[in-house]
Parts: C-alpha cells; sequence; structure tokens
C-alpha cells in the first residue's frame, strides 16, 4: 500500500498537462472534489465492510479535536498542492517534486515520530538521509543542464519550498488525530482530510479568480465554460492523488504515520521517471548531467528500501 501510494503520488500532476490550457485554479479545484470523491469511495466501501465501528461511526466517537486536526492536515496540503503546481510550470516537475516533498519528507517524517515512535529509526533516519541526498543531487542536475536560475525560476523555486512547509506540517497533524485518546480510524481521517482540502480549495479560488499569480483576473462563470476534458483531467488528478491519500493512511494504520508517510513521499523518484523518461526534460543536457540523474534514481532507490526496511 505504502508503494502504490507512492506511484499515485508522483504521477497525479501529469494530469494537468492534459487539461489543455486550463487555468491551474480551475484544475485544482477539480483536483479538490476528486480527492474528496476518493476519500467517500474509500470510506463507503472498505471503511464500511471491514471492521466496527464503521467510518460513520468512528467520526461519531472521535474527539472534536481529531476532527479538526485531520481537517486542518487536509487545508495545508491543499494550499501547499497548488503551490507545488505553481511551481510545476516556472522550474518543471523534475525539480519542483523534489524541492518540495524532498524538503517535506525530512521534516515531517521527524515530525511524525515524535507524534507516533514507530519503526526502526536507525533505518528510519539513514532512508530520509539518502532521499534528501538524491533531493540535493537532482537540484545539482538540473542547475548543469539547465544553467544559473532566472527570475521566473527563482519564484518557483520558492513557491516549491513554500509547499513544503506546508507539506511538512499536513501528516503530523493526521498522525495527531489518528494517535489522540479517542481517534480517528483511517478512513474517517480520509474524509475529513478530502473535506478540510475541499473547503481550503473554495477560498483559494474565489481569492485567486481576483488575484491570480499569473493572467487576468477571471469571473467565477468561468469555471463552468470548461470542456468535459478540463474538468475530467482535474477530477482525475484529485481520484489518483486521493487513492494515494487513503492507501497511506490505512498503511499507517500498521506501520506508524512516520514510515508510511516517508514511503509516500518518496514520491520524487517516480515523478523523476516520468520527468525524464516521458516528458524528456532533460533531452538535451550533456553527459554529466545524465550521470547525476543516474546517481539521483540510485540514491532514492536505496533510501527507499530502507524506509521499507525500518518497517520490518
Amino acid at each position: 500500500m505504502m508503494l502504490l501510494a507512492m506511484v499515485c503520488w508522483g504521477s497525479w500532476t501529469n494530469t494537468y498537462r492534459l487539461a489543455r490550457g486550463w487555468r491551474l485554479e480551475l484544475y485544482h479545484f477539480d483536483y479538490s472534489v476528486g480527492v474528496l470523491l476518493a476519500a467517500l469511495a474509500a470510506a463507503l466501501t472498505g471503511g464500511t465492510l471491514f471492521g466496527s465501528p464503521d467510518w460513520t461511526g468512528n467520526l461519531r466517537s472521535a474527539d472534536a479535536a481529531a476532527l479538526v486536526w485531520a481537517a486542518c492536515g487536509g487545508a495545508s496540503l491543499n494550499i501547499g498542492n497548488f503551490l507545488l503546481m505553481a511551481g510545476i510550470e516556472r522550474v518543471g516537475m523534475t525539480v519542483a517534486f523534489p524541492v518540495s516533498v524532498g524538503f517535506a519528507l525530512v521534516v515531517s517524517t521527524i515530525l511524525n515520530y515524535l507524534v507516533h515512535p514507530l519503526g526502526d529509526p536507525v533505518l528510519l533516519g539513514a532512508g530520509v538521509t539518502l532521499v534528501f541526498c538524491a533531493v540535493l543531487t537532482n537540484s545539482y542536475a538540473y542547475s548543469s543542464a539547465h544553467g544559473p536560475v532566472q527570475t521566473r525560476a527563482g519564484s518557483g523555486l520558492a513557491m516549491c519550498f513554500a509547499a513544503g512547509i506546508l507539506f511538512s506540517i499536513s501528516s503530523p497533524l493526521v498522525a495527531k488525530a489518528m494517535a489522540s485518546a479517542r481517534p480517528l480510524a483511517p478512513y474517517g481521517a480520509c474524509v475529513m482530510y478530502g473535506t478540510g482540502s475541499l473547503a481550503a480549495s473554495v477560498l483559494l479560488l474565489f481569492y485567486l479568480l481576483r488575484r491570480p499569480l499569473g493572467g487576468v483576473p477571471l469571473p467565477l462563470k468561468s469555471y463552468l465554460r470548461g470542456s468535459a476534458v478540463n474538468h475530467g483531467a482535474g477530477l482525475a488528478g484529485g481520484v489518483i492523488w486521493g487513492a494515494g491519500m487513503v492507501l497511506s493512511f490505512v498503511a499507517a494504520g500498521l506501520a506508524g504515520m512516520a514510515v508510511s508517510s516517508a514511503v509516500g513521499q518518496a514520491n520524487p523518484l517516480v515523478a523523476a521517471v516520468w520527468g525524464i523518461f516521458v516528458w524528456h526534460e532533460f533531452r538535451a543536457a550533456a553527459r554529466r548531467t545524465h550521470v547525476l540523474l543516474a546517481l539521483m534514481l540510485l540514491l532514492y532507490a536505496t533510501g527507499l528500501l530502507l524506509l521499507a526496511l525500518s518497517f520490518r
């Protein structure tokens, strides 16, 4: 489940390329709807058919604070994902993912372990260290291939770093909700997480239509003018990300949020593979750059192996 979550979280942004010029603010709202739909689908199936109480009973019995923590985690992640997408438009997927998710991997793993210390700390720390080294290697490869960072790329990197901060606090909030005196179970946490994510997206949409990060302001009715492909791409991206969320939260109930989140957030390995082999972001790069990219992939894979072993 953790490995599948990693694949989902490393792949969902590809759907934005299929949206065909759809404004990011509008795509992101559809994405948020897709996340909640994935959470509800999982709760109405796995969260209802397996175990007792079901997810509705769990929501009624959980601490009110746990509901708030999970919803805030979803809101934090939602805003972070928007900044990540904006950063991808400026610096590319292969760079945006490691800078944001790689940074969050280190910080959130430490915070998650402090909230719920489960897993071998030595192997967990070694795995996170290797993944962080992979982040640095990828950044150096980008600099080698594309030269000095320009103004627009600099703003993109700042957005990615801000996204990393928001990602860092998201999963610890969910870990706190799942470790309280009357905790949320994984499926209930998914529903509250998706609800908080959509609520944040509604506020973000109203603000960004009037004060966009790029382009001209848009009226709200412009959302209704989108084609089926536009809306379908956003919904698909949200469902893919939401499926990863469900897998990660359910796995966290067994392995702990520190290990589950760390494996899931190694998704820059998947994103890098997409960027290198499918979208050809380094097609014209020198041989040295390709050597650095190969080293980055090796570091990611080895770090991921140590993260998996830390649970055992």
